[in-house]
């Protein structure tokens, strides 16, 4: 790290912190955690991105029979 945000926490100070870690099987408990709820929003990501793209497809094809005189959208009012 060579810049603080804080003039009163120089490098040094921060250098001479501990660091306290978690037991290695707790760190792994932890990436697996981690790792799972990644794959739940990949997964989310993924559907999400398919129905976008199924309400694009959809909005295309409205378009188009709307302007081919397929679909009648006189006074809708």
């Amino acid at each position: 790290m060579n810049i603080v945000t804080r003039a009163s926490l120089g490098q040094d100070v921060l250098k001479s912190l501990p660091v306290c870690l978690p037991p290695t099987d707790e760190q792994n408990r932890i990436a697996q955690y981690l790792e799972a709820g990644i794959g739940q929003l990949n997964l989310t990501e993924k559907k999400m991105t398919t129905q976008i793209e199924r309400l694009r497809e959809y909005r295309q094809a409205l378009i188009t029979a709307a302007v081919t005189g397929q679909l009648d959208i006189g006074e809708a009012a």
